[in-house]
């Protein structure tokens, strides 16, 4: 894998990416992948990961939005983009054949890649083409969901992502044999962004399915003997859902990491699967500056605040009606009392300035000013707002 991001290294530096810049990666789950991301990486260069489903107006938003000067692209996604060539004008664009099937005749602006990667020499001074870069740059590029408008791209800084690998690795106690099993797309937080970054703090290995399947989900855990699981809530449903198999309780997997998990599939998950199973069921999200995580195996939850003094989350009372936070008398926010919905808040600066934890924004700034809140308990102090009642 190494080798072959140094080649793309050497590629992407030919084109004549410079530390600082951004190139678009649009390829599935596959060892192309890695190799795109990482080579840009080699070199100080941001990658944007694009959702290899967009199409039209989001796929032609995605690569303007990053100022993408470069385009690696799965061969899978090429219909998409042919959609918009005449968007594209002025980006280099490589095709990254999908096996053997063949390719289509190309644009002329179009390259194969497979025509000239083998010839490119893996890139042994990568370290003096990112000297500049420091571990609160953008490492990546992940695009939210984009539940209001078209998605924004979020900024995930180089020391954000491996955090997230070093925290995981602590708190679900995982090591060297641990393998991952990758079956959402990697262009999503929760695989690259949450379990990647985990294989790599712990040195682990990472199995990658192209995209999930409930029928193969246990003979692949069994056959590669996958210990960890990313999930998002509806994966879970799917599987307690399916038909009952022999012997779907005697398997390696133990931990699961994820989001969404019902309060109705929970029970039947671990009754069918195995009771020894240790579900890490969250709440984040990509560009948030704080998360919270369910470490008691409680059904249900996402997560607690157990040391208010020493947390940087707040639950405060937000108006449906209005969409405003009522105010006390002094002006200040107005936190939940048990029992009570509101919206998590999660504080960014304290009122003399000091950095709590960074909101790292996304590309657009206005979009970033859009979800801080500032004065919320104290004149001066800035906090991001989740948009989530809880």
């Amino acid at each position: 894998v190494d080798t072959l991001a140094g080649r793309y290294a050497t590629l992407a530096l030919e084109t004549g990416l410079k530390e600082g810049q951004v190139a678009a990666v649009m390829v599935e789950n596959r060892p192309e992948f890695f190799a795109a991301w990482m080579g840009l990486a080699k070199i100080g260069v941001t990658a944007a990961l694009i959702n290899t489903f967009a199409r039209k107006r989001a796929l032609e938003h995605a690569i303007s939005e990053t100022g993408s000067r470069v385009l690696f692209i799965g061969a899978e996604c090429l219909e998409q983009l042919l959609e918009i060539e005449p968007a594209t004008t002025g980006v280099r664009v490589f095709v990254i054949p999908d096996g053997d099937a063949p390719l289509p005749p190309l644009p002329a602006a179009f390259t194969n890649l497979a025509s000239i990667i083998d010839s490119q020499a893996p890139l042994r001074n990568a370290a003096a083409h990112r000297e500049g870069v420091r571990p609160t740059d953008a490492c990546f590029l992940v695009f939210t969901s984009g539940t209001t408008g078209l998605p924004k791209a979020a900024r995930i800084s180089h020391r954000r992502y491996l955090g997230v690998g070093e925290g995981w690795k602590a708190i679900a106690n995982l090591g060297a044999d641990d393998v991952f099993y990758c079956t959402l797309p990697l262009f999503h937080g929760a695989a690259l962004y949450s379990q990647f970054s985990t294989a790599i703090a712990t040195g682990g290995t990472t199995l990658v399915r192209r995209r999930f399947s409930t029928s193969q989900f246990w003979s692949d855990v069994k056959k590669h003997r996958a210990t960890v699981f990313q999930y998002v809530g509806e994966v879970c449903r799917y599987l307690v859902n399916a038909p009952v198999m022999e012997g779907e309780d005697r398997h390696s997997l133990r931990v699961l990491l994820g989001s969404g998990m019902g309060v109705d599939v929970w029970p039947q998950f671990t009754q069918r699967f195995g009771s020894h199973l240790r579900i890490f069921e969250g709440w984040g999200a990509t560009e948030s500056n704080g998360n919270m995580s369910n470490l008691d195996n409680k059904p249900g939850s996402c997560g607690r605040i157990p040391f208010r003094d020493r947390s940087h989350l707040r639950l405060v009372r937000f108006d449906p009606e209005t969409e405003t936070h009522p105010r006390d008398p002094a002006g200040h926010f107005i936190e939940c009392g048990a029992g009570e919905a509101g919206e998590i808040i999660c504080q960014i600066s304290k009122a003399d300035g000091t950095i709590v934890s960074p909101f790292e924004g996304y590309t657009n700034e206005a979009e970033s000013q859009k979800k801080i809140l500032s004065d919320v308990f104290e004149t001066g102090d800035r906090w991001w707002r989740s948009g989530d009642l809880f």
